[in-house]
Order: structure tokens, then C-alpha cells, then sequence
């Protein structure tokens, strides 16, 4: 998972932003205000505290009611891109104002060391995000190198098996 762009601003009342669509993840925090999203399935009004997540690719739009809101947005990739059933609908979910509320102190403050703070709290806020999702399982492929380096192991043992092995069999193979 890379983290692609942190966006908090402020819109004015009675702002509309059209259908869109993004390449990347995108989780949007509604700290203040009060804000209607519609997709192709659904149109929602997000109150403060709720929580939004699209999937790559999802036409979406938002449009702000008659007062402003505060958005909080992280697009991110996950890498290898894969099929996910995002939830429907907003989350209440209050311990992200408070990671959020966190995070911008840390950026506003600016003590020592809070670069590495705002990731990992980055890293919080990304991982809550990605867990809304129903993430499909798949095991990772070896690379075609470890593959082939398994394959001439395995056929070394084989080959082998009838006598006892030095360490000099086993280097001159290696170097083969």
C-alpha cells in the first residue's frame, strides 16, 4: 500500500464537484459539516465523524449543503490492484477524528521527530481505511528467479539422493 496524496481543505457552502472517477483509493473523513455524496449505487449525506471509501475507478461525486465542511482525504494504490467490495454507505467511525485531529497537530507543532509520527499515524489512518473493504485472498506468486531456483534444487536433491554430499557438490551447483 503507497500513500499517493493527504488532502484536508475547507468548502464553502453550496459547492458541487461532478461524477469523477480516481486511479487510486480514495478514504475521505468528514471532521466538520455536512456533505451528500452519489455514486452509480447510492447517494448518502455524510455528517461529521463519517467516513467514505471508493475503490479505484468508482464514479462519485459530492456536494456541500448550505453550510461549509472540512474533508479530510487520502488516496492511496494498493498494489497488485485487486477486485474489492468496498462498504456501502457512510461510517460512523469517531476514532478516526481523533486520529485525524492527532495527525494535523503533529504537522502544526512541529517538534522534533514529526515526520516519522505523521507516517506512522499515515499508516494508522491508511490501514483503518483499507479494512472497510472485503479484501479477496490470493497468495503471492514467487518470482520466475526463485521458481527456477527451487526447480533446479529440488532436481539436485533428486538427482543425489543416492550418496552423501559435500559442501564442494553443493558450491559446484550452485555456480551452475
Amino acid at each position: 500500500m503507497s500513500l499517493q496524496q493527504v488532502r484536508m481543505h475547507t468548502a464553502a457552502r453550496f459547492i458541487e464537484v461532478g461524477h469523477h472517477v480516481h486511479s487510486h483509493y480514495e478514504a475521505i473523513l468528514e471532521p466538520q459539516g455536512t456533505v451528500q455524496y452519489a455514486d452509480d449505487v447510492k447517494t448518502a449525506i455524510v455528517h461529521e465523524g463519517d467516513f467514505q471509501l471508493y475503490a479505484p475507478h468508482v464514479p462519485h461525486a459530492w456536494a456541500t449543503q448550505d453550510t461549509a465542511c472540512l474533508r479530510f482525504v487520502l488516496l492511496f494504490e494498493v498494489t497488485p490492484h485487486l477486485p474489492v467490495n468496498i462498504q456501502q454507505g457512510p461510517v460512523d467511525w469517531p476514532e478516526l477524528l481523533w486520529d485525524t485531529a492527532l495527525l494535523v497537530n503533529e504537522v502544526r507543532e512541529g517538534f522534533p521527530g514529526w515526520p516519522t509520527r505523521v507516517t506512522a499515524r499515515l499508516t494508522a489512518l491508511l490501514s483503518r481505511s483499507s479494512s472497510l473493504a472485503e479484501w479477496p485472498f490470493c497468495a503471492p506468486q514467487p518470482f520466475e528467479e526463485e521458481t527456477n531456483l527451487l526447480a533446479r534444487i529440488d532436481q539436485f536433491q533428486r538427482d543425489n539422493l543416492h550418496r552423501p554430499l559435500t559442501l564442494v557438490d553443493i558450491a559446484v551447483n550452485e555456480a551452475m
